[in-house]
């Protein structure tokens, strides 16, 4: 305020007291404006950095859950490799049975064809004999 009063006594001997008031008021306002602007700035500076403190937190919970949540999905994938290479390999064993019973069904109906096979033969054998024979009777 002395520098005011100063500033006020300097001005109205030079542009008058009306001018000293119109300057000093100018002054006074422009003042609290840069106050304001500051006390502004401030308040803003704090709540972006307690802002920026709580979005910290929030990131490093998101981080440890999603490490957790990880953890948790390698171990359910661990367990499902596993229970797949069991399933693989019964169904492998399966496999191998079902193949060796068909390896043992044809040729078991292979055998069955082949002696059907000389049956029918013998047949035809038969009855080409007693054809020829009833051609050839004297």
């Amino acid at each position: 305020m002395p520098k005011t009063i100063e500033l006020y006594n300097l001005l109205k001997e030079k542009i008058g007291e009306e001018g000293s008031v119109a300057i000093i008021e100018a002054f006074d306002e422009v003042s609290e404006r840069i106050r304001s602007e500051v006390v502004r700035k401030d308040y803003f500076e704090r709540r972006l950095t307690e802002e920026t403190g709580k979005l910290r937190i929030e990131i490093e919970k998101v981080q440890r859950n999603l490490t957790e949540e990880t953890g948790k999905l390698r171990i359910e994938i661990e367990k499902l490799r596993s229970e797949f290479k069991a399933d693989n390999m019964e169904l492998r064993s399966e496999l191998k049975n079902e193949n060796e019973n068909l390896r043992v069904e044809v040729e078991r109906s292979a055998k069955e064809t082949t002696k059907w096979m000389f049956l029918f033969w013998i047949g035809q054998i038969a009855a080409m004999i007693v054809i020829f024979r009833l051609f050839i009777k004297p």
